[in-house]
């Protein structure tokens, strides 16, 4: 016995609208490990954010995007692995208000600027953030929040 193919069926995108993602999303994906610790003593200063207007035509108008700290799913990532990461302190990093996914482009990085500098010692941090806006397009819940660990110098 075979499998039954019919070439002749033709898929009907109409009615699916545009969505914005975190085309790097890594938690509570499934199927993504959580992310390696990162070593702030080697010198990383910039951790960097994706959002991505994921539809079959580029964007239409600029996008404003937002990325906000989430504190909740940091939390929910120690218990889901039985960590105890500390929140990352809010000196030890910068992130920008918003950035725009320009007209006829798909995406747009928004980089966290780190103080490594700030981050103390041999503990252990975590931070999240989540995509929260984007002028209107509907965001994609399963594919908005980025966590990262880090540990001091």
């Amino acid at each position: 016995m075979g499998c039954l193919k019919n070439d002749d069926v033709v898929l009907d995108y109409r009615g699916i609208e545009p969505l914005a993602i975190n085309p790097n999303a890594n938690f509570p994906s499934k199927g993504v490990f959580p992310t390696p610790l990162i070593d702030s003593a080697f010198g990383v200063t910039k951790l960097n954010l994706t959002a991505k207007y994921s539809f079959q035509m580029p964007a239409p108008q600029d996008i404003k995007v937002s990325f906000t700290r989430d504190d909740a799913t940091a939390s929910q990532y120690n218990t889901t692995f039985g960590t105890t990461y500390l929140p990352l302190p809010l000196d030890c990093y910068e992130l920008p208000a918003q950035a725009i996914i320009p007209a006829g482009s798909q995406t747009v990085i928004l980089p966290v600027k780190l103080f490594p500098n700030k981050i103390s010692g041999t503990k252990k941090y975590i931070i999240a953030f989540s995509l929260t806006s984007a002028d209107g397009v509907k965001i994609a819940e399963n594919f908005k929040t980025m966590v990262f660990t880090l540990k001091g110098q």
